[in-house]
């Protein structure tokens, strides 16, 4: 009897990596074992689904049954793994095991909700999946002051999403910049202003203390003592890895389950990619790298050893006051900025000791012009 691969998680790295695998191995079985119910969607649009009024079930890409005949593979949906048995290479779920070829962690991570002193803590909303998308959606419906924390990437989009809902919304983080680990000063200004110009009020540099209920509406403390009244709160302060089970297993974690350029653990016959995985010190929650992963650990398992090679790589930021790409070094005073500002957007480019660009920058239509600089920066690399 042939063992199976054993994929745990069904995001984009888990079916990712079966499709890729699938495309070069037809024989060997699958197996993907999801705590949810396996159905396949575009995480990326959950935070720009309030404005195009999308449903949690519009954004299904594919059923899970679809998927699992599509991949021919074998998906088991609503199954929450309990162990991982490394010695005997398997997996344990209710009074079940299933025994691995080789087994890849594909857990991702959760919302990382603010520490906030009160009972009503748990009313805090949170869009790191579908069905929190789902549930975020029926308790905002009949809502109107949305209050978003976390002023980085995710949070903004988000924020702006829901204004251009109709939402009245706030926009509340810790740092005094919007996404102050991305853009410089000077372009995480101008998005500020336009925020603000388009309705979201932005308030930086405080955090969330207290956040208590008031008959229908809840009361939000902030750092400075000021106290604003909401209808719902929205948490996107960044993601935790899911750890414990890999831990339990006596693998290697830090931030993340730590794994090679070839994505295995600290263990044999054990790999790991995705939001959760550590790839030689460093996270990595963008998709662009993910599939790039699921690409490499894809010929691993075929039998051909094959290390992540991460080229420099652009980001996207869906901001549609302003939309934003950038890549390379683009934050730190260490940086010296040559400026562009034209009627179709700025263009920024980033340079070390005046001689060297690291970076950059470009804004609104200008963005055009970032694959360009994005190939000067990987010929530079």
């Amino acid at each position: 009897m042939q063992l199976p691969v054993v994929i745990i998680g069904s995001g984009f790295a888990g079916y990712q990596v079966a499709r890729e695998f699938r495309q070069l191995d037809s024989q060997t079985p699958v197996i993907i074992v999801t705590a949810d119910n396996g159905d396949d969607y575009s995480k990326p649009l959950i935070s720009h689904g309030f404005s195009r009024r999308l449903s949690a079930d519009a954004m299904i890409q594919k059923r899970c049954d679809e998927l699992a005949e599509e991949l021919a593979i074998t998906i088991l949906p609503n199954t929450r793994i309990t162990a991982i048995d490394v010695q005997n290479k398997a997996i344990s779920y209710g009074d079940a095991t299933i025994t691995y070829r080789d087994l890849v962690l594909a857990t991702g991570a959760e919302a990382a909700i603010p520490p906030v002193c009160s009972d009503s803590a748990a009313q805090i909303l949170t869009l790191n999946s579908l069905e929190e998308y789902r549930h975020a959606s029926d308790c905002i419906a009949d809502k109107q002051r949305i209050l978003v924390i976390g002023t980085g990437l995710v949070g903004t989009e988000i924020a702006l999403d829901l204004s251009l809902a109709g939402k009245d919304v706030r926009l509340v983080g810790m740092t005094e910049k919007l996404m102050g680990h991305l853009l410089p000063d000077f372009i995480s200004k101008e998005l500020k202003q336009r925020f603000q110009t388009s309705g979201c009020q932005v308030i930086t540099g405080q955090t969330v203390v207290e956040l208590t209920q008031s008959n229908s509406e809840l009361r939000v403390t902030l750092s400075d003592g000021r106290v604003i009244e909401t209808d719902a709160v929205i948490a996107a302060t960044g993601l935790q890895p899911r750890t414990v089970l890999a831990q339990a297993a006596g693998l290697r974690i830090n931030r993340g389950i730590c794994v090679d350029a070839g994505l295995q653990t600290s263990k044999p016959h054990i790999y790991a990619l995705g939001d959760g995985a550590e790839i030689n010190g460093t996270l990595l929650p963008y998709l662009q790298p993910i599939a790039l992963s699921a690409k490499a650990l894809a010929k691993t398992l075929a039998g051909n050893r094959t290390n992540v090679v991460l080229p420099v790589m652009p980001v996207i930021i869906k901001t549609p006051v302003m939309p934003i790409q950038l890549s390379g070094e683009t934050s730190g005073a260490h940086l010296s900025w040559l400026v562009e500002q034209t009627d179709n957007g700025m263009i920024a480019k980033a340079y070390v000791h005046d001689e060297k660009m690291v970076g950059y920058v470009v804004t609104d239509k200008q963005i055009a012009q970032g694959f360009s600089l994005l190939a000067q920066l990987r010929a530079a690399a």
